[in-house]
């Protein structure tokens, strides 16, 4: 908040890492999510050597209803595409999506290039464009459809006074905020999985990736702030 700065870390999903709740065995991350959302949170610790004070789910509905209840959110995309969920058509450039499409869009990864580090990427992007759309304003505006939109689909152990806290100290910069994003990279594999007891897709983490990832991090974590020089490796 010092720097009105959020940097986002995107780490694909077959990610190779050990899984705290297999002692420690190897697994995807997404398979660390099967053992509850505090495995993920020290999966993801233990990854990059930093301490993650909260965490935050939510499901498809309750995402895809947030999004209609902030009236759409406008996304870059580089290419045009067809989603296979729905069939809408994305295209190159510049989209207003509505809850459904933008759903839709952060699930692709079939048909896109680089895959999970696109989908990723994607992902990111409409989170940004959440921080961006979710204007003084339009939140007192909408409050009551944004809150009910949530309802029973949203979860999170930040403590409501922290929450509380946070939006009023915050409410008049929301769209001040600069949004820096960085994505893992790694090498496609064939490995063992702990909670497949199968071999299957991975992605073996660039070790230079996750050191300059969890480097970016501690520096925030630290107050100081960061260019976007900085979270180009």
């Amino acid at each position: 908040p010092a720097h009105q700065q959020i940097l986002l870390v995107n780490t694909p999903r077959d990610t190779y890492i050990s899984n705290p709740a297999a002692s420690n065995a190897m697994d995807k991350l997404a398979h660390c999510s099967l053992y509850g959302t505090d495995n993920s949170r020290l999966a993801l610790s233990h990854l990059y050597n930093i301490p993650i004070a909260y965490a935050a789910q939510i499901n498809f509905n309750g995402f895809e209803h947030l999004i209609d209840a902030l009236g759409g959110v406008t996304v870059y995309s580089d290419t045009a595409f067809t989603t296979t969920i729905g069939g809408y058509a994305i295209q190159a450039g510049e989209n207003k999506l509505n809850g459904a499409k933008a759903l839709a869009f952060a699930r692709e990864r079939s048909k896109l290039t680089a895959g999970d580090i696109s989908r990723g990427s994607n992902q990111m992007q409409l989170l940004a464009a959440l921080v961006t759309r979710a204007s003084p304003r339009t939140i007192i505006t909408n409050y009551l459809e944004i809150l009910s939109s949530l309802e029973g689909m949203f979860a999170t152990d930040m403590p409501l006074q922290t929450i509380t806290t946070l939006v009023t100290t915050e409410a008049d910069d929301l769209n001040n905020w600069e949004i820096l994003t960085y994505s893992v990279t790694g090498t496609d594999g064939t490995d063992y999985n702990y909670s497949a007891k199968s071999y299957a897709y991975v992605l073996y983490p660039d070790a230079n990736s996750v050191s300059h990832a969890s480097a970016l991090m501690q520096r925030m974590l630290e107050g100081n702030a960061l260019s976007a020089d900085d979270v180009t490796q």
